[in-house]
């Protein structure tokens, strides 16, 4: 597997792979959204085809992730580290001194991911998610 930029290409199966692996419904406007503004911090993983992708933006000096997601078939192999580590190291080139993202309460395998790349939790939003589960707001200052 290799980490690469956005290709327009790729869009329709990026689509469907997250279609398929998060809760929430997301129209291409979204997709379009990240990777037609911050391009150069949406971050994939592909082989044969795409195995993970991390989605970002930047405003001002603070970054986000927006979506983080890994095809079970390569899950467990530290991809999705190597996908936001990917991430946070271009936000930061472009100069984000701080990171964050949202992270459902109940994912501990994401959870012990960010913790493990220095993440802290700082609010908690009550159903926050489409279905009404909660999730964590994480941040990574300092990045």
């Amino acid at each position: 597997l290799r980490t690469t930029s956005h290709d327009d290409a790729m869009l329709p199966e990026v689509m469907s792979m997250i279609g398929d692996e998060l809760a929430e419904p997301y129209s291409v406007f979204t997709y379009r959204y990240f990777v037609e503004n911050w391009p150069e911090v949406c971050v994939y993983a592909r082989g044969d085809s795409i195995a993970g992708a991390a989605l970002c933006k930047i405003e001002g000096r603070a970054g986000y992730v927006a979506m983080v997601v890994v095809r079970p078939t390569y899950r467990r192999r530290g991809l999705g580290t190597s996908l936001v580590s990917t991430a946070i190291e271009r936000m930061v080139a472009r100069g984000c001194d701080t990171v964050t993202l949202e992270a459902e309460v109940s994912n501990a395998l994401a959870l012990k991911l960010y913790a493990s790349l220095g993440f802290l939790r700082e609010t908690r939003f009550f159903k926050y998610y489409f279905r009404g589960t909660d999730a964590f707001k994480l941040a990574l200052h300092s990045a």
